[in-house]
């Protein structure tokens, strides 16, 4: 999947070509199932870029994957290897994927499975979502300082949050990753 995905970026970025579905199929078998795709790009340690949803948006894995890659772009850590596109020849990907039994309710942070887990983050009164996949940091954190990292990620106001204004999530995905 991560060679997919950098296959994808390449030919957007030098070629200015979306390739298809039909397309990646003869590169890779691609199942055609229904599922959520996040993409996080590093330069080295440092994330340059990422996007995904937490429900799907496309009725396949192939269509999911391609819509995120060329959302990518769109990050503002990415802007410099728009610039320089030959940059991007040395980046690594990760692709995770998950579906709906590998999501359950959290009922307080520290029920996070920490070492299987990462954590989604959803709150409707302030229109905003986060995740932090499975395995994202060096050592492993308790489901309370993953909570707090991702409500600084989002920039969360608690200050005019009550008690069933947040919900979370634990989820386990699917990893795909560049050996490094």
């Amino acid at each position: 999947m991560q060679n997919l995905a950098r296959i994808i970026l390449e030919s957007f970025l030098f070629e200015k070509k979306t390739l298809s579905v039909a397309e990646l199929q003869k590169i890779q078998p691609i199942q055609k199932e229904k599922s959520p795709v996040f993409i996080t790009v590093r330069d080295g340690e440092t994330i340059v870029g990422s996007t995904g949803r937490i429900y799907p948006a496309h009725d396949n894995l192939g269509e999911e994957l391609i819509n995120n890659v060329i959302l990518l772009t769109s990050d503002p850590r990415f802007q410099p290897y728009i610039d320089n596109p030959e940059k991007t020849r040395k980046l690594i990907y990760r692709v995770d994927t998950f579906h709906d039994q590998d999501r359950r309710i959290l009922h307080h942070p520290d029920e996070l499975e920490s070492e299987q887990e990462g954590m989604i983050l959803l709150c409707q009164k302030q229109e905003k979502v986060g995740i932090i996949l499975p395995h994202m940091f060096k050592s492993a954190l308790s489901g309370e300082e993953v909570y707090h990292h991702l409500i600084k990620k989002i920039n969360l106001d608690m200050a005019h949050l009550g008690k069933g204004d947040v919900i979370l999530y634990g989820v386990k995905t699917q990893i795909f990753e560049d050996n490094i």
